[in-house]
């Protein structure tokens, strides 16, 4: 047999289990979603599907986020709940496999300076700053808020750490998944966390 995350599974089990998107585990009895997803029974009963379900969970963990960090974002971004197909679009530059179990969660921010001038001189400058965080849909509730804790520190890392900008995308991904992890050990979530 295997072991997966403390979870113990049969060779046939393993083998002929499609794997699900949200948790990474064989999934016995799977939904299948249109976009060809595979949600396990578990995984489905409590998955974030809808913009209106997904915004307390989002609130939920920027509290619990703000509350470990003793930081006060700013500004917070925007959450986007988003399809696998559109979270395909948004990071092809940066994704690097299309396993079952990818990227879950993307941190964009864009600014725009708009200057207005007169005669060629400038009188005056806006900048304006858009933040929003995209989620994949149907993750578990748990695995939804692991992700958003992953995206907030992006957030914060622009907001209280501007010298790390021009740092690696390694250190930055590094930093988030610590806090993503420091997350999941604060809720228990041991699943999650080894994943």
């Amino acid at each position: 047999g295997y072991t997966v995350t403390r979870h113990n599974y049969c060779k046939k089990c393993f083998e002929n289990h499609p794997t699900c998107f949200s948790c990474g585990l064989p999934a016995a009895h799977a939904s299948r979603l249109e976009d060809g997803r595979e949600v396990c029974a578990s995984c489905m009963r409590w998955a974030v599907k809808k913009t209106d379900s997904a915004q307390p969970h989002f609130d939920r963990a920027l509290r619990q986020f703000q509350a470990w960090t003793s930081l006060k974002l700013d500004t917070v971004p925007t959450l986007m709940l988003v399809n696998r197909a559109d979270m395909q679009e948004l990071s092809k530059d940066i994704r690097k496999s299309d396993s079952p179990v990818s990227i879950r969660g993307l941190y964009s921010r864009q600014i725009t300076t708009t200057q207005q001038l007169r005669f060629g001189i400038t009188q005056k400058t806006e900048t304006d700053i858009e933040e929003r965080i995209y989620i994949v849909d149907y993750l578990h509730d748990a695995v939804f808020r692991t992700a958003v804790t992953h995206e907030l520190m992006h957030d914060l890392l622009q907001e209280y750490f501007p010298r790390l900008e021009k740092a690696p995308s390694w250190v930055h991904e590094g930093i988030c998944q610590q806090a993503a992890a420091e997350y999941c050990q604060r809720r228990n979530y041991t699943d999650i966390l080894y994943g």
